[in-house]
């Protein structure tokens, strides 16, 4: 122990490291006390979630969704030796079909909706760059058989409600849900961070944890978090 850390005990004090992966501990611990057996990633991108969940010692199945060509590539790449990983091309929204999807310079903010000038302005490097089109599935039909304790994130870049419209028949496995949550409009036409609070209420969950996620660099102004909510009453 250093002479400094020795120093700030006598007063009371210690200096500890903040964790790296908060949010993905956090995430294994839910899962570990409500025992999912399944993590349903919509909005995969190259696998970013999936790695992360990986790295804290979740071995459970996921399976990831990610709708663009060389997004998905990469997803693929990073799944192919994971026998208990699986990855779907394609997007989910509230009805089947096709659409066209917004490619960003970062990739990640991606999205089947028109970015906004506040989102331009708070990250220069997610600018539009071109479309593709995707084709579009629903929760309800990829897990229409579905009987595993799950835990559903999406990260979908404004998408997120059209993403619950389509729960249909899965959503009763749905014990928890890891969302990404805006204060802004980011993406037009988007469900704001109340809209989607009271709707999750509605449907039966109520808030877990809550974590700044994309704050405007210029501002400080938080635009968005990562929030988490647990299916009311049900057991561990």
């Amino acid at each position: 122990m250093s002479l400094y850390k020795r120093a700030l005990r006598k007063f009371g004090f210690d200096i500890r490291r903040y964790p790296q992966r908060d949010y993905e501990l956090t995430l294994k611990a839910l899962i570990d006390q409500r025992g999912v057996e399944l993590v349903v990633d919509v909005g995969a991108n190259t696998g970013q979630f999936g790695q992360s969940l990986r790295a804290v010692g979740y071995q459970g199945e996921i399976v990831s969704f990610e709708p663009m060509q060389v997004a998905f590539a990469a997803l693929q790449e990073n799944t192919q030796a994971e026998g208990n990983w699986h990855a779907r091309k394609l997007a989910l929204g509230g009805t089947a079909g096709e659409l066209e999807i917004n490619i960003a310079a970062n990739s990640y903010s991606s999205s089947l909706l028109p970015m906004e000038q506040a989102h331009l302005d708070a990250a220069p490097e997610s600018a539009i760059v071109g479309t593709e089109r995707v084709k579009v599935s629903t929760l309800d039909r990829e897990f229409a058989s579905e009987t595993r304790k799950s835990l559903l994130k999406i990260d979908t870049q404004g998408y997120e409600g059209e993403v619950l419209d389509g729960l249909g028949a899965f959503e009763p496995c749905v014990d928890a849900i890891a969302i990404e949550l805006s204060f802004v409009e980011l993406y037009s036409g988007q469900p704001l961070y109340a809209q989607m609070f009271e709707r999750l209420i509605t449907m039966g969950f109520e808030p877990w944890w809550i974590q700044p996620e994309f704050i405007d660099p210029t501002t400080r102004r938080m635009l968005q978090v990562n929030g988490v909510f647990v299916r009311t009453g049900s057991s561990p």
